[in-house]
């Protein structure tokens, strides 16, 4: 097996970017172990270079001064369980501290 096998192989997969990297470390591992076990002489997944992917969502926006305001009074302060949610709110805005942070507060 050459790289080229490698890469057409790669090419012919169906699905996503991630599942196609996860395949070929795969194979890239798979061969490691025949390297190391001296059944081939190299890795020809070794040279094979993946598609590039990034992740664009999951990053939280920043908040606004104005929106921080906003949010912090619409909150009903009238009641017990409202006070708590404000102050927990402004502790999050103002420290820009994780939710996981605040929880084990």
């Amino acid at each position: 097996m050459k790289p080229g096998d490698v890469g057409r192989n790669q090419d012919q997969l169906v699905g996503g970017i991630p599942k196609k990297k996860q395949y070929l470390t795969a194979l890239r591992r798979f061969f490691d172990l025949l390297v190391t076990r001296h059944v081939v002489n190299l890795n020809p997944a070794a040279s094979v270079r993946p598609e590039r992917y990034a992740v664009v969502e999951g990053w939280t926006p920043e908040i606004t001064v104005d929106s921080a305001r906003q949010l912090v009074g619409s909150m009903d302060t009238s009641t017990v369980i409202g006070l708590g949610d404000r102050a927990i709110i402004g502790i999050l805005i103002y420290t820009a501290a994780r939710v996981g942070a605040m929880a084990k507060l």
